[in-house]
């Protein structure tokens, strides 16, 4: 039996076992979470001044000033299984603004600016400024003032009439007074992060559904051992010869003893 499969949810056809590896992998993914999500705290602060804070996670480069710890937390953002990295898994929640960069952070359909439109991010004075910083208040509404580091081209204003349809659609509001932004897990059931469903993403269950067969059979009150026979069964692990020679073992028949006729197989014997 192959370890992912050992480890995968009893629901799931799997043992349950955890993977340790995976499971630290998601418990530094909490220490990703708290830079982004948590509100000004000291140790945050030491880690903005020393590697830029979580946006530093971002950078591919490695420097030798770095903690083994911080190393980690950056494998960690670039693992694949998050899909493009770890921001792929959350949502920002514009509140005040005050966090969110306006070109840099994905905060309008999960893509940053700079990348939807190079030729603007390029000539941009405002690049790496907060969205609190690029706009003015009116009468409490919002309007932003972008700024251009020489006169647009003819065809370079047609991409700012198209980036300003954009954010008149995500204005800055004061209702209930100033919220600050937030970043929140993408998963539809939780807005916050939780160790387990990071889990589970890395072992790529996150949309595999649970079959009910297995959600019965470890509910049935048996002998453990006889639970796990069966399960073998189930996952046809059982070292009948078809398997062995699937295994590649060297067989001088691979016909049942009992019958002398058919192939033996878990199919054959049990069933």
């Amino acid at each position: 039996m192959a370890w992912d499969k050992i480890c995968q949810s009893k629901d799931k056809g799997g043992l349950g076992v955890i993977d340790i590896g995976k499971f630290n992998l998601a418990l530094l993914g909490k220490w990703i979470w708290r830079l982004k999500s948590e509100e000004r705290i000291f140790w945050k602060d030491i880690l903005d001044s020393k590697y830029g804070g979580w946006r530093g996670l971002r950078s591919h480069g490695q420097s030798c000033k770095e903690s083994i710890w911080w190393r980690d937390l950056r494998k960690v953002w670039n693992l694949e299984e998050w899909g493009n990295d770890f921001e792929e898994r959350g949502r920002w929640e514009v509140g005040d603004g005050k966090e969110i960069r306006l070109w840099e952070d994905k905060w309008l359909d999960n893509v940053p600016l700079l990348h939807k439109l190079p030729r603007l991010f390029s000539i941009s004075l405002d690049t790496g400024r907060t969205l609190s910083e690029v706009g003015v208040w009116n009468n409490n509404n919002w309007s932003w003032k972008l700024r251009w580091r020489r006169n647009l081209f003819v065809w370079e204003s047609s991409l700012v009439d198209l980036l300003m349809n954009v954010l008149d659609n995500k204005r800055l509001t004061r209702e209930g007074g100033f919220k600050p932004d937030k970043w929140l897990w993408r998963d539809v059931v939780s807005i916050n992060f939780s160790v387990k469903e990071a889990y589970n993403i890395l072992l790529g269950e996150e949309s595999v559904v649970g079959e009910e067969l297995f959600t019965e059979f470890w509910t049935l009150k048996s002998l453990p051992s006889t639970q796990f026979t069966a399960w073998r069964v189930l996952c046809n692990v059982i070292p009948t010869k078809d398997n062995l020679l699937r295994c590649g073992l060297p067989l001088m028949s691979d016909r049942c003893p009992l019958c002398g006729v058919e192939e033996e197989s878990v199919r054959h014997l049990f069933f």
